[in-house]
């Protein structure tokens, strides 16, 4: 009787016990910290496991969860700065890195997710507003777009939600039918515009490629021409010296062409009666004796 009466106290502290423990600790999982408010003061416990704190009221907890969100937005039709209209879409990925602004701020994810979707979405016109087609088309011009959206959004949220964003991308690009031929239309106009340029451009630079070989041209031919009246006088110089040199010898040298002259017409057997006092032929006479004063 007596083992009996006891169960019920027993059972009785049991359960306070567990309360008691239930309201002096919480635990935080891997991906999770906890704000405890105490005493208007609040501290921050991230490490995962089993902690204590003093019970309710006197200590408050607020598990937030810090598991990397996934933002993927629906497709909105956005002009660009010159006018064309462009369906885009955006995804980002994004994490609680503050809980403790997050949890003075949004306080939970259900809001976090309403107050983001807002905030994307309009960086998102403002950034692709500032851009051209021709910007977003280009190389680098969709990466520099997505990096400019994600810095936007981040010197946003990193202070004011204790949000952090790892990643915005813009998925797609689409031209809505009804723009597509006014599009293509502007852009072959474009296309001309700059082919025109390069082709005033390329005509330009030839203009100045040829002028500068003609220049380069006349002054090569008036430096030969230079050099070869140059050589031409040293020439004639040198001819009449040598020829003043060997003047004292012209008798001789009229000798001696005038035999060759008849050895070549003396090579076949030909008998020729005529002067000897023609030309060639007179070499055969004997030369005439001085006269003595």
């Amino acid at each position: 009787m007596k083992t009996s009466s006891k169960t019920p106290l027993i059972l009785s502290l049991i359960i306070c016990l567990v309360m008691l423990v239930a309201m002096c600790s919480y635990s935080v999982g891997q991906s999770e910290a906890a704000v405890i408010t105490a005493m208007g003061k609040q501290e921050l416990e991230n490490k995962p496991g089993l902690h204590f704190k003093l019970p309710w009221p006197m200590a408050k907890t607020s598990i937030i969860n810090t598991k990397r969100q996934i933002f993927s937005g629906s497709a909105r039709d956005i002009p660009t700065s010159d006018d064309i209209l462009l369906s885009s879409q955006v995804a980002a990925t994004w994490r609680v890195t503050d809980p403790l602004a997050f949890r003075n701020s949004l306080g939970s994810l259900t809001e976090a997710k309403s107050t983001l979707k807002s905030l994307i979405e309009t960086n998102q016109e403002s950034t692709l507003r500032s851009k051209t087609r021709q910007e977003l088309f280009s190389t680098k011009g969709m990466s520099s777009s997505e990096k400019e959206l994600l810095q936007a959004l981040n010197n946003k949220t990193q202070s004011n939600y204790g949000i952090t964003f790892d990643f915005v991308g813009i998925t797609s690009f689409n031209i809505p039918a009804s723009n597509s031929e006014s599009i293509l239309a502007r852009m072959k106009e474009e296309r001309n515009k700059e082919a025109s340029l390069i082709l005033s451009k390329a005509e330009s630079e030839a203009k100045v490629m040829r002028d500068q070989a003609d220049t380069k041209k006349a002054k090569l031919l008036a430096s030969a021409e230079a050099e070869a009246r140059r050589k031409r006088g040293t020439s004639l110089v040198s001819i009449t010296e040598q020829y003043e040199k060997h003047l004292e010898y012209s008798d001789f040298i009229l000798f001696l062409k005038k035999l060759d002259a008849l050895g070549e017409v003396s090579r076949y057997d030909t008998t020729l009666f005529i002067d000897p006092n023609t030309p060639i032929y007179d070499v055969l006479k004997a030369p005439q004796k001085a006269e003595s004063k």
